[in-house]
């Protein structure tokens, strides 16, 4: 537990510097990016197996 707190105390740190949130910020929508990609493609997949 105390090694969670210490690594989320360095992203709070990171994200207070202004390339940290920009980098953070970043990573949040290329993560939303690639879900919704995954989240689409099985979609698409499951539509067209069942044909």
């Amino acid at each position: 537990m105390k090694n969670l707190c210490g690594y989320l105390k360095a992203i709070y740190h990171y994200y207070q510097d202004p390339k940290g949130h920009h980098d953070i910020v970043d990573y949040a929508r290329a993560s939303l990016i690639m879900v919704t990609t995954i989240v689409v493609v099985l979609i698409a997949i499951k539509l067209i197996c069942e044909k």
